[in-house]
C-alpha cells in the first residue's frame, strides 16, 4: 500500500534529482537556467517579495490589531497586500516567459520550475549563511567556515547564471 510518507518521500527524490539534473546541464551548457541577473533577481523576489510585504504590514500593524482585520478592512493594508501580490504575479509570469524564451515550450517550463525551487532553496541558505555568521557564539572559525560556504554558494549562483556563456558556446558552433 502506498502512503503519503511514501509519496512525499517520491516527490523529493524527484525534486532533488531534476535540480541536480538542472544544474548539471547549466554546468556543461546545455541549458539557460537564469539568462543574467535580472532573470535571478526575478526569481529571488518570488521569495522576498511576500516575505518582505509580510515585514511590513507587522510594522505598521504591531499588535493594534488582527492582520487578516488589516489587510480586509484598511485602505493601506489593501494597497500594501495588492502591491506584494502584483510583484509576486509578475515575478511568476518573469520566471516563467525568461525560461521558455531562452529554451523551449517544454524544457522551459521545467526549468522555470525549477527556478521557483532554486530561489527558495537560495533564500533558505541566504538566510541560514547571515545567521550563522552572526550568531552569538561567532570565533574565528565560524568566520572562515563562512567564507568557504558563502564561495561555494556563490559559484554554485553563477554556474546557474549561464546566459553569456550559452551564447558564446552558439556563436562557436
Amino acid at each position: 500500500m502506498i502512503t503519503e510518507e511514501m509519496m512525499l518521500r517520491t516527490w523529493l527524490l524527484l525534486a532533488i534529482s531534476s535540480l541536480i539534473l538542472l544544474f548539471v546541464s547549466a554546468y556543461f551548457n546545455k541549458v539557460i537556467v537564469y539568462r543574467d541577473y535580472n532573470d535571478l533577481g526575478w526569481s529571488l523576489s518570488l521569495t522576498y517579495t511576500p516575505i518582505l510585504t509580510f515585514t511590513i504590514l507587522v510594522f505598521i500593524l504591531q499588535d493594534d490589531a488582527e492582520l487578516s482585520a488589516f489587510i480586509t478592512e484598511t485602505i493601506l493594508g489593501m494597497s500594501i497586500f495588492a502591491t506584494g501580490t502584483a510583484i509576486t504575479a509578475i515575478s511568476i509570469f518573469k520566471i516563467y516567459n525568461n525560461s521558455i524564451r531562452d529554451n523551449n515550450l517544454l524544457l522551459g517550463i521545467f526549468i522555470g520550475t525549477g527556478k521557483i525551487i532554486i530561489a527558495a532553496i537560495i533564500s533558505a541558505l541566504a538566510i541560514s549563511l547571515i545567521r550563522y555568521l552572526f550568531r552569538d557564539d561567532r570565533k574565528l572559525g565560524h568566520v572562515a567556515i563562512f567564507a568557504m560556504l558563502f564561495g561555494i554558494f556563490t559559484w554554485v549562483i553563477n554556474t546557474l547564471i549561464n546566459g553569456d556563456r550559452m551564447d558564446k558556446v552558439e556563436h562557436y558552433e
